[in-house]
């Protein structure tokens, strides 16, 4: 689970086009547990950062409006919101951004996670045999 982690990280939270890196705080969110019940071991990956989930799903939220912005004739422009703007400011009114599925962790542990477990579990046996 650890190398399908690294390779989630490495290829859906590194720099692609719509998911850029700002605070790295989806990654570190990452959980990985094991629990053993008799002979049976369960391995759970997840990331819990808040915000996993609108990535891994997409979602729409309602922005509460309010952001400072200036017209300019390459498009909007905003601004801070400090309390001293310029007199041609205008402010956003209250709308829904849609943020599109980014991640496709579900999706990709489904066409590979049985190769990654099957080849993982025959490395540890091939070492349990070595020594």
């Amino acid at each position: 689970m650890r190398f399908f982690q690294g390779m989630i990280e490495r290829t859906q939270m590194s720099g692609r086009p719509g998911l850029k890196t700002q605070t790295a705080n989806l990654k570190r969110s990452a959980k990985l547990e094991r629990r053993i019940t008799g002979r049976d071991s369960v391995v759970k990956l997840g990331w819990y950062a808040k915000y996993a989930m609108a990535h891994q799903n997409g979602m729409t939220i309602q922005h509460p409006g309010g952001t400072p912005y200036i017209v300019t004739k390459n498009g909007a422009v905003f601004m801070k919101k400090d309390g001293s703007y310029p007199p041609q400011v205008k402010f956003t009114k209250p709308h829904p951004i849609k943020i599109p599925k980014r991640l496709h962790v579900f999706e990709q542990f489904r066409a590979s996670g049985r190769e990654i477990i099957l080849r993982a579990t025959a490395d540890q046996l091939r070492k349990a045999i070595a020594t």
